[in-house]
């Protein structure tokens, strides 16, 4: 027929992957290869140069064929021999007018192919296409285009043929649509790794056909290649199916067809899982369902190439075997289908036998298949027969490989089975025509279809009934299989025709021919309008083939009615795609959901990637604690995620990388995240509307990804890991934890890692991060502290600079403008940063680093200096330069749009720099104005239309382009509208928001609101303000004035830099306090100044400021000394540690004034305890006398009691009844009653109110020492000296136990918070811990070296305190009795130990009259408070925690504020006594030597600190300056002398082996050094260190030493209370002075040198240097003298001691001129200033500072020191101050400035404050 004529039988785009042209060149010739190593040769035949030659090599033979005549060239068989075949001449000149095939390698196709070589023609390598010309052959390269998109057509038994249908991939974070387009997706990205074809579902599996839209798929796939975990996604959506799947196994036709679709995309476990509860589908079903069937047969055959497991198969073997027993002998469709269903499983396992070692596992029980198969071999049906025969066939092929294997057993089972199924003329063995059906499945299976095709008509067994009906089954699978291009299908179904003819080319019998006649019919009855494009109709096909057969092979009996076949056979065993996809809409819908969360993962991910370059932190374990011991921040978060603390409390300053490090934290747990594990949330507070209200829910919503129902479900059963960002941008001091209900029954279950900068951190900081946990009872919560974890970060050190500048070197540039045309090495970057002063410094913080870097290359190299706000100045200025050049290069490109163009010309003209600040600067002015302060702006078109955001965040294009040129982050609310349709989820409210990228961005630009030196907006200048004298309106409406900046400590650092290096923003400063004298309404913009100026270290000692108005001012710190402050307004200001010695607040207003300190309370008695009472409203004290006074809290006036005698009411403030001291006292716990203990031997109980006496307990034999009431008040336990603890009923007074062991008297005890165990202290240096209602000894706590003083329970019973003689606070673990931490500060015994209520901190007193706070948890020394001035005998915690009372022997009662907290202030200072301090030889420098092991260089004028010299080990007893002041040398405690440079700071060098060096000094000459050591002074070469003299003579260890000017003679003080003259030269003893009681601790020459001053006991003596007679004695001091100094001029000696005073001598008179007081400890040194100017004199003080003090000698020869400046401000100091009619001081403040030395009457008092 015409038709037929005019289909081409061979296809030419068989494999859709790899194809050629369709006309290829005249004279080219086609060489066609199965694998990638094939060779042949040309054979020797003439060949026109205008004819085709195809080389095909096929069934083992080379072939050359004339395409025009269809005639054999050559032929090569594999074994040499030669054949020629005619080629079918439709075929050929179908071939002739189109194109060849190129093949593709495949493992499958089993072609053994040799390689064969010619000696007379050249190799050529058949895997290549060649082009045969008269030159010979040639290579062609033909491209071969990669597909994008997939065909997916849908099969089901009325639609094989349906049309294709293009499906692209998804795409951005869009779902996948259904499981046609994911398969195809995972295809895509399994074919980008290089998996071969055959290791892919094949096409016949998905029924998909890609597309070639190259560029698509190439985005595409890079996008998921770069995005692992969008791959992960992909991947997991799979296995969740199949979990879908597994959980509720569904047989209807989608789902099934689903997971048979995606089996081949799963690992080997769930591939296993799945295949599993497939085969229990079948087998339980009671009828065979063919779906089922076919998706068993489909997952086990097509499953991942390491899923092959013998067992799944050889199960399913058995459960088809026994059905097909069933069925023998029975005319049904089930034994077609499951005879089929054998054949294909059997032959993978066949397959995946010879490929592995281990045969025994593959074992399927052949005779058992023989005897059915040799049954169904004799079935009327022959489909059943042929189908029998092949599977025959791969079991004998099974077996001949397990026989050469060397299985004698399975060879003669093999023979006999062989001969049950072979016909006579067979021979035993795998026969040719199962080896050529298996290569044709082979072909077909990698679409090589004309290799195929060449094989059904040129193949030895070609007329073999075997081959040709297994060659018509693939024939016809081919036509109706989807995937297959239109041309493969024609010719497949045009071959079939071949066969059902009876005259045909290919000659076949009649049931070959009755079979294709049943394959063309079921082709034939498929809708028309499903077939092919083109004029091919199967339908007139099959009638032709009708027509072509006699009626008897159609109709058998004459029934011309009857079809062929009525047992019909399936065309191919293939489930098609499903037509929906429920499993997949499942997950997407998942309602456990993890889609969800996956969706959150892979959006976190994303945010991750733009994070800044990040190295690891290092971090110290509380704010206290030193930096001797850090760990990685990295490891301490996971030692907190692993603990059963509850929220981690990051504290770092601004820009320590705290944001950063809670992004790698967030990222590295997603990473790590696995289904059902804790979800990490990365929670930005400030964009929280209510952080304190369900925070997590909020969060969660706004996501727009979980449904309601799903946030409530996590609330239920998730555990979360919640990292909160910025809580000191939150702007509400609350505690998260609480507020939320965290960890509670049915709330949200969450771990904290909470971030805050530490500037920021109040009083009490600690209260707003502790978890609460519920009581014993669940009556109430209360703070845990054992819950609560801290981690400070500390800033970089140089190490981790260089490590960072190495990575900053590896990463793109931020700016266009940065750095020179040649890039900057590591090594570069370092060396400029230690060039310019201070910026190593700043280099430690990495947002600082960051900055640094990009800006560094711009920085000229003549600069030396530079300041913090000076780096943001450039930075900002660069920032908008590389703006400005962006925006120009895109005008230039025509890259704008109209409204942008138009814009950018309208600013062209400016300056996009000054523009640019403008803008950030208002931004940042409403933005503190209109949300205090929030760093994050939401902008809604449709709400905020016409508010002040509009101007910045409008649709204006000059705001829209200066916006996007701004350092601004805009964080988009995008939400997928689909999602959020077909996952129910409630869309977020939340409109974008935008904030500047870095907090203290948004400070510098307010900061440069206030003052800019680039200069400001003209109504916002500040000095253009002061102009404006008439009106203090200007300075109103300046930002100053507009909005409290006191506790914005950033924007102060900021200006305070101005102020310090632009004196014109100090005089505008100045300027606006003067002006608040006369002007009220600008009070907040002069309280806002003096705090800056403070914050500048300015210092106003005599100033006057009298009249003005600062209210809310932070003076924390600051200097007024003699300062006129007469009738200021202070209401409400910050006066913490301030220095006001003499000055006057007369008529000043101070209500609300904070102190930071509390009066103490002065009873003239020794006190041996204090307790406060539970409710916190009262303090009792026991005292030595035998009295028992209690204080009312909010007052602190002693209670008057009322008590009942006999015959009328008393009233008393002290209840008596102990004869001797009352040691130990306890309140009930509801208040009431009180219990003492005393030295006579009495245990009293007491009623509270009233101080009656209610029961005398007696028994001890001694003195009771400690006494407690039990926590549920019913017994009480004292212990005493007679070496027991008693237990009492508290009701009836009665003893119930003695507790017997200790072996020396019982010091303290304590009861457990449970009232279960009761620990006890005892001078026999143990603790014990027993079991409070047996008695019975648990546990004896073994490690303090002396007698323990005091024990204590925490509040949470996990640990015990112990304090001892040994100088040590002992912390144990209460439940194993291991010790925790041995804690070392206290120089003396350490007397009383108690908690503070949360348990974080524990209190100490000791001998050293000190009072130590230490950190329970971490083992820190947190602070020492020192006021006390003897041995301090108990401290207590108030309930509250806010306050601890301390008392002792000086009779005092102190109180203490017990959380001070952070202020924002950093201070550089010694942190222990200085010891000494020396003034260079030019008066421009002080050196201080400290008991912190530290030497610190100050500038002299301005108390400037300047370095710290390190490098001692222990404390530094003495320095000194060389005569050019280029050297310091400093001795130690730790036996060495150290030589430092000045200028750089470094060791020069170092003198060890010396055993005591007390004090040195340089010679004059600088030549020589000077050391005071035991019994002798040591004079070394400065240079060498050699030793020159020893000079013998003093018995006791020399304290002090000095030069004489001309530097020939010495002097020295020692502890033998002499002083001795020596001659340098000489070295021999010129002089002994004596006189003095005691220690001489100072020496020194007058300046003319013909005198000595020498300070000890409590007298300064001068004496004549030649004769050595004592010429003036000055008496004055009450205590030893430490230090004496003369002033330069020699007619003033100051003197300073042990009496914490420092008086300044008239050497004339001898008077004493001026006395200053105030000092709280011994003043150790002084030391006069040199050269020219006003006298001044340094102190170096046991306060840990350095002061130094200015001499003012008045009109009238009055003398006067004034403090000039102080180092470390760290004390309050009110002595004389004048507080004359003070308005509003609270009684408690009043009653310390009185204790603080001030005078005068205060005026009208606020109302009674229980503070300050």
């Amino acid at each position: 027929m015409a038709s037929l004529q005019k289909t081409p039988l061979l296809s030419s785009q068989s494999s859709p992957q790899d194809s050629l042209p369709r006309s290829p060149p005249v004279g080219t010739a086609h060489i066609i290869s199965s694998g990638p190593r094939s060779w042949t040769t040309l054979a020797s035949a003439p060949v026109l140069s205008q004819t085709d030659v195809y080389f095909t090599s096929v069934q083992g033979c080379r072939s050359a064929y004339n395409l025009t005549t269809g005639i054999s060239l050559s032929s090569s068989k594999t074994r040499g021999t030669s054949t020629t075949s005619s080629f079918p001449a439709k075929i050929l000149s179908v071939v002739a007018a189109g194109s060849s095939e190129k093949s593709t390698t495949n493992a499958e196709a089993l072609m053994d192919h040799d390689h064969v070589r010619s000696a007379s023609h050249p190799r050529v390598d058949i895997s290549k296409d060649w082009r045969l010309s008269e030159g010979g052959l040639s290579p062609i390269t033909t491209p071969h285009p990669t597909p994008t998109t997939i065909n997916s057509t849908v099969i089901n038994s009325t639609d094989i043929l349906r049309k294709h249908v293009a499906i692209p991939v998804p795409g951005h974070d869009e779902p996948i649509e259904d499981t046609a387009q994911l398969v195809y997706c995972i295809r895509l990205l399994n074919k980008k790794h290089g998996i071969p074809d055959s290791l892919l579902p094949s096409s016949s599996s998905t029924g998909l056909s890609p597309s070639t839209h190259e560029s698509d798929y190439e985005a595409w796939v890079q996008y998921m290649e770069s995005n692992p975990l969008e791959k992960a996604h992909l991947y997991s959506v799979v296995k969740r199916m199949v979990s879908k799947f597994v959980e509720g196994p569904t047989w209807e036709t989608d789902s099934l067809r689903e997971v048979v679709h995606i089996g081949p995309l799963l690992d080997k476990d769930h591939h296993r899982e799945l295949v599993r509860i497939v085969l229990q589908g079948f087998q339980r079903s009671t009828s065979l369902d063919i779906n089922v069937l076919h998706g068993l047969v489909q997952l086990v055959r097509d499953g991942p190439s390491d899923s092959c497991v013998p067992e799944d198969m050889v199960r399913t073997l058995a459960y088809i075997r026994e059905r097909l027993k069933k069925t023998v002998g029975e005319d049904t469709e089930d034994t077609v289908y499951l005879t089929r269903a054998a054949t294909i499983l059997l032959t993978t396992l066949s397959t995946c036998q010879s490929k592995d070692q281990s045969k025994d596992q593959y074992h399927v029980g052949h005779e058992q298949w023989f005897k059915v198969l040799s049954s169904l071999r004799k079935h009327k049906s022959s489909p059943i027969r042929f189908q029998a025969r092949y599977a025959g066939q791969i079991l004998i092929s099974a077996s001949d490989q397990r026989t050469l294997d060397g299985d004698p057993d399975l060879s003669r089972r093999a023979r006999r089975i062989s001969r049950l199924l072979r016909r006579p003329q067979e021979s035993y063995g795998k026969k040719q025509w199962f080896l050529d059906v298996q290569r044709a499945k082979g072909l077909a299976r990698s679409r090589r279809c004309t290799d195929l095709f060449l094989l059904i008509h040129q193949g030895p067994n070609v007329h073999d009934t075997n081959f040709q009906w297994h060659a018509c089954q693939i024939l016809g699978e081919l036509a109706v299989d989807p995937s297959c291009d239109d041309d493969t299908r024609h010719q497949a179904i045009t071959l079939i025709h071949e066969y059902a003819k009876a005259s045909g080319t290919i000659k076949s019998g009649p049931v070959i021919r009755r079979w294709a006649l049943t394959i063309l019919r079921h082709i034939s009855e498929l809708s028309v309008a499903s077939m092919p494009a083109g004029s091919f109709d199967p339908q007139a096909i099959y009638n032709e083939a009708i027509m072509e057969n006699p009626p008897s092979l159609i109709c058998g009996r004459g029934a011309r009615s009857m079809k062929p076949f009525d047992i019909a056979h399936p065309l191919t065993s293939n489930l098609p795609p499903p037509s929906a996809s429920p499993l997949l809409n499942k997950v997407n819908t998942d309602p456990d959901i993890e889609f969800a969360i996956d969706r959150l993962l892979r959006q976190r991910s994303r945010v991750y990637e733009r994070c800044a370059i990040y190295i690891q932190l290092l971090s110290k374990h509380s704010l206290r604690a030193s930096e001797d011991v850090l760990v990685e921040l990295q490891e301490r978060t996971k030692n907190f995620l692993e603990s059963k603390s509850q929220v981690l409390l990051v504290l770092g300053d601004s820009g320590a990388g705290k944001s950063t490090f809670g992004l790698r934290l967030e990222n590295e747990l997603w990473a790590a995240y696995k289904a059902g594990g804790p979800i990490p949330l990365f929670i930005d507070l400030k964009t929280i509307d209510a952080p304190d209200k369900d925070m997590v829910h909020q969060h969660l919503e706004d996501m727009g990804l979980f449904t309601e129902q799903q946030i409530e479900d996590m609330r239920q059963t998730r555990l979360f890991i919640l990292i909160c960002d910025g809580y000191d941008e939150y702007q509400k001091w609350t505690n998260l934890h609480t507020r939320n209900q965290f960890n509670r029954p049915r709330q949200w279950q969450a771990k904290m890692i909470v971030n805050c900068r530490t500037q920021y951190l109040g009083p009490n900081y600690r209260n707003y991060f502790e978890p609460e946990t519920a009581a014993v009872d669940n009556s109430n919560f209360s703070h845990s502290s054992d819950l609560f974890e801290e981690a400070v970060i500390v800033p970089f050190r140089i190490t981790q600079i260089n490590e960072y500048i190495e990575l900053f070197t590896q990463a793109p540039k931020t700016m266009e403008c940065l750095g020179e045309e040649t890039e900057w090495s590591t090594e570069q970057y370092m060396e400029r940063l230690k060039s310019i002063t201070h910026l190593m410094e700043l280099a430690k913080n990495p947002f600082m680093l960051k900055m640094i870097l990009d800006v560094l290359p711009t920085i000229a190299k003549t600069t030396i200096k530079m300041t913090r706000v000076e780096l943001y100045d450039r930075f900002v200025e660069l920032h908008f330069e590389s703006e400005q050049r962006r925006l120009k290069a895109q005008h230039s490109s025509g890259k704008m749009d109209n409204g942008t163009i138009s814009a950018f010309t309208s600013l062209e003209n400016e300056e996009l720099i000054a523009l640019g600040l403008d803008f950030s600067k208002q931004l940042s002015l409403h933005i503190f104005k209109e949300l205090k302060g929030l760093n994050s702006v939401t902008y809604s078109v449709m709400q905020d239309s016409g508010s002040w955001k509009d101007a910045f965040f409008g649709s204006d294009a000059q705001a829209r382009l200066l916006r996007q040129s701004a350092q601004l982050v805009c964080r988009e609310n995008r939400q997928d509208a689909r999602h959020l349709v077909r996952h129910k989820v409630r869309p977020s409210r939340k409109p974008n928001s935008y904030e500047f990228s870095h907090r203290s961005m948004l400070e510098y630009y307010y900061s440069c609101l206030i003052f800019d030196p680039r200069g400001n907006v003209p109504h916002l200048d500040l000095e253009t303000c002061l102009d404006s004298i008439e009106s203090p309106l200007p300075v109103i409406n300046h930002p100053l004035g507009q909005t409290s900046i006191v506790s914005e400590h950033s924007i102060l650092d900021f200006l305070a830099e101005r102020v310090q290096h632009n004196q014109v923003f100090n005089g505008q400063l100045q300027s606006i306090l003067q002006l608040s004298k006369t002007e009220t309404k600008i009070s907040r913009a002069s309280a806002n100044a003096i705090t800056i100026l403070i914050r500048a270290r300015e210092r106003f000692n005599g100033a006057d400021l009298r009249g003005i108005r600062i209210p809310g001012a932070d003076l924390s710190y600051g200097d007024f000394d003699s300062a006129q402050l007469q009738g200021s307004d202070l209401r409400g200001a910050i006066l913490r540690n301030v220095w006001m010695r003499q000055a006057d607040l007369s008529d000043s207003l101070m209500e609300r004034v904070t102190f930071g300190q509390l009066p103490y309370l002065h009873v003239e008695v020794v006190l041996r305890s204090c307790i406060f009472s539970p409710d916190g409203n009262y303090l009792a004290v026991g005292l030595d006398d035998g009295g028992v006074s209690i204080y009312d809290t909010l007052t602190w006036d002693k209670i008057n009691l009322e008590g009942q005698t006999d015959s009328f009411k008393t009233h008393c403030s002290t209840i008596s009844g102990h004869d001797g001291a009352v040691t130990s006292l306890a309140f009930s716990p509801n208040g009431r009653r009180i219990v003492s203990g005393g030295d006579d031997k009495m245990v009293r109980l007491w009623d509270a109110y009233t101080g009656d006496l209610e029961s005398l307990l007696s028994g001890h034999a001694d003195g009771v020492n400690s006494v407690a009431f039990s926590p549920n008040g019913d017994q009480i336990a004292s212990a005493s000296d007679d070496e027991t603890v008693r237990v009492w009923d508290a009701q009836i007074g009665s003893l119930v136990s003695t507790l017997t062991g200790h072996t020396e008297r019982v010091t303290s005890l304590a009861y457990s918070p449970t009232g279960k165990h009761i620990v006890s202290g005892s001078d026999d240096t143990t603790v014990r811990l027993w079991d409070a209602q047996t008695g019975t000894l648990i546990s004896i706590l073994s490690s303090h070296t002396a007698e323990v003083n005091s024990v204590a329970f925490s509040p949470n019973g996990q640990q015990i305190a112990s304090s001892g003689s040994d100088e040590t606070l002992r912390l144990w673990d209460a439940q194993t009795g291991t010790l925790s931490f041995t804690l070392s500060g206290h120089s003396r015994a350490v007397g009383s130990v108690a908690y503070s209520p949360n348990g974080q901190l524990v209190v100490t007193s000791g001998d050293d009259k000190t009072v130590r706070l230490w950190d329970s948890q971490a083992g820190d020394l947190c602070s020492t408070l020192n006021g006390h001035t003897r041995s301090v005998n108990c401290v207590a915690y108030s309930p509250n925690g806010q306050l601890i009372a301390s008392a002792g022997v000086d009779g005092t009662v102190r109180l203490w504020d017990a959380q001070k907290g952070a202020d924002g202030s950093i201070w550089s200072g010694h942190s222990d006594i200085v010891a000494s301090v020396a003034c260079s030889p030019n008066g421009q420098q002080v050196v201080s030597g400290s008991w912190d092991g530290t030497v610190q260089v100050w500038d002299a004028e301005t108390g400037v600190f300047g370095s710290t010299l390190r490098g001692h080990a222990t404390l530094v007893n003495s320095v000194s300056f060389s005569h050019c002041g280029h050297r310091i040398v400093s001795c130690s405690a730790d036996h060495s002398v150290r030589f430092w440079d000045v200028e750089t700071g470094g060791l020069i060098s170092t003198l060890k082996g010396i055993v005591v060096v007390e004090s040195v000094v340089f010679s004059p000459s600088g030549l020589q050094i000077a050391c005071g050591t035991f019994g002798s002074v040591l004079l070394l070469d400065a240079k060498t260190g050699d030793l020159c003299f020893s000079l013998e003579g003093h018995s006791e260890l020399v304290t002090s030493l000095c030069y004489s000017p001309s530097g020939q003679q010495i002097a020295s003080g020692s502890k033998d209370k002499t002083v001795r003259l020596w001659d340098v030269e000489t070295a021999s003893l010129t002089l002994s002075l004596d006189g003095h009681a005691g220690t001489v601790r100072s020496v020194t020459y007058s300046p003319n040198g013909q005198q000595i001053a020498s300070g000890a006991d409590k007298l300064v003596r001068l004496w004549d240097v030649h004769t050595g007679t004592l010429c003036v004695t000055l008496s004055g001091h009450t205590r030893t003298i430490a230090s004496v100094a003369y002033s330069p001029n020699g007619r003033l000696l100051a003197s300073g001691g042990y009496d914490d005073t420092v008086r300044l001598w008239d050497l004339d008179s001898g008077q004493c001129l001026v006395l200053l007081e105030g000092f709280q400890e011994v003043v150790s040194s002084i030391v006069w200033k040199t050269g020219l100017g006003t006298p001044c004199f340094a102190v170096g003080n046991w306060d840990k500072s350095v002061r130094m003090w200015k001499v003012v000698e008045g009109d009238n020869k009055n003398v006067q020191a004034c403090l000039n400046w102080r180092s470390s401000p760290h004390t309050l100091v009110l002595t004389k101050a004048c507080i004359e009619r003070v308005r509003g001081l609270s009684g408690m403040n009043l009653r310390l400035l009185k204790q603080l030395g001030a005078v005068g009457v205060a005026g009208r008092k606020e109302s009674r404050m229980a503070g300050s």
